[in-house]
């Protein structure tokens, strides 16, 4: 997985030659930016809320009709049997009123006697089809009815289920919200902490332009200037960067959480030695030799550190002068908190 980068804010060529203070990188914009995000979660904490009631007035609208809907099913479906109870007694008295024609018609002799019998047979037999065809389609209405109803049920059930999710996860939005703002809040207030005890250790580095800690809404910055890093076209530290390295290793112990991209950056001047084949892989191993000396300490934990080689490809000035091009070549350490890492 490629680690995540951070572009860096250029750096006017006037202040190399002065003392460099943290403090020159302080932006107002950087501060409008995280005001504006607040602001912004803020909004969509409100818009959540209001998601939800609206939810939870729909899902009442809803259970409402569908209570009204599986009322009238039961309605219907009482209806229906008290239809088919009625004419169950109609037809009871019709076959009894035929019986008594046939046994009256029995006791009687002649052949048009016997014929107004067969006749009722035939009526009679006629009346049971039909009764029997009436009570297939009544049940069959019944059971149309019963599973009408509970396929209502089950879609008032899956629905209801369906809303009391989106329900949840509402409710699991918002309190992710709170929490996020809160944590970004803590986060903020670490990062400030850390700058600031960066910037007292380091001070007599960052006074000599040596070292400058630069200040993000959500990321730290430390760069490093090649001159007391490196000699020219090595990736080999530097003695002199040792007492400053040992600083900067306290105080990322001091605050484990946070992710430690080490990059290494080089001028537009192309090299090729037996070492290196080019910019890219000198920035590279540079950037490797001041992680390597960094998890020299038990207290770090190499699971949070990453490398990343830019070449010349990232300047912070353009390489047209001498001096520029010093600025160019660097190695940053950015930390960046954990928390941060989905934003």
């Amino acid at each position: 997985m490629k680690p995540f980068f951070f572009r860096l804010t250029p750096v006017l060529l006037f202040l190399f030659s002065l003392p460099i203070f943290s403090d020159a990188f302080y932006f107002p914009w950087e501060y409008n930016k995280l005001y504006n995000e607040n602001a912004t979660l803020r909004i969509e904490l409100d818009s959540l809320r209001l998601r939800y009631r609206n939810e939870i007035e729909n899902a009442k609208k809803e259970k409402l009709s569908l209570d009204a809907r599986i009322q009238n099913l039961e309605e219907q479906l009482a209806g229906e049997k008290s239809f088919r109870e009625k004419d169950r007694e109609l037809a009871a008295e019709l076959i009894r009123a035929l019986e008594n024609q046939i046994a009256l018609l029995k006791t009687k002799s002649g052949n048009k006697e016997k014929e107004l019998i067969e006749e009722n047979e035939r009526q009679s037999k006629k009346y049971q089809d039909l009764i029997s065809e009436l009570k297939s389609e009544l049940e069959k209405e019944r059971l149309g009815c019963i599973r009408k109803m509970d396929e209502l049920k089950r879609e008032y059930e899956s629905k209801i289920a369906g809303l009391e999710a989106r329900i949840k996860e509402l409710e699991d939005s918002l309190s992710k919200l709170k929490n996020l703002n809160e944590d970004q809040k803590r986060e903020l207030n670490r990062l400030a902490e850390q700058a600031n005890e960066l910037e007292s250790k380091l001070s007599g580095e960052i006074a000599k332009g040596q070292i400058r800690v630069k200040r993000f809404h959500n990321r730290l910055v430390i760069n490093i200037d090649d001159q007391i890093s490196f000699d020219s076209g090595s990736a080999e530290l530097k003695k002199q960067i040792f007492p400053a390295l040992d600083k900067i290793k306290e105080i990322l112990v001091k605050y484990p959480g946070n992710l430690i991209i080490v990059e290494g950056h080089t001028d537009n001047i192309p090299i090729r030695n037996k070492k290196f084949n080019d910019n890219w892989q000198l920035s590279t191993e540079r950037a490797l030799s001041v992680v390597r000396f960094l998890l020299e300490s038990k207290n770090l934990d190499a699971r949070n550190f990453s490398v990343a080689g830019y070449g010349e490809h990232q300047p912070i000035v353009s390489n047209d002068t001498p001096e520029n091009r010093s600025l160019n070549r660097r190695v940053d350490i950015v930390l960046e908190p954990q928390s941060g890492k989905s934003h």
